[in-house]
């Protein structure tokens, strides 16, 4: 998402904070992540945990497959 709206307007993920929690409803062990994704201020650091959290579940879901 910072990648389509500019460094600029990294508030973005900011403003999607209130959204973390119904995207991430239903997914074992999201807690501490969706904790850190509720908290942490910086863009960059929130796209990482982004990435962790798609890395995670990704192989999970592709486990029970």
């Amino acid at each position: 998402m910072l990648r389509w709206h500019g460094k600029a307007r990294g508030k973005v993920w900011l403003e999607m904070r209130r959204h973390y929690g119904n995207y991430s409803r239903g997914l074992p062990n999201v807690k501490d992540a969706r904790l850190r994704l509720c908290t942490e201020r910086d863009p960059a650091i929130l796209e990482e945990i982004l990435d962790e959290v798609i890395e995670i579940y990704t192989v999970e879901v592709m486990a029970a497959v």
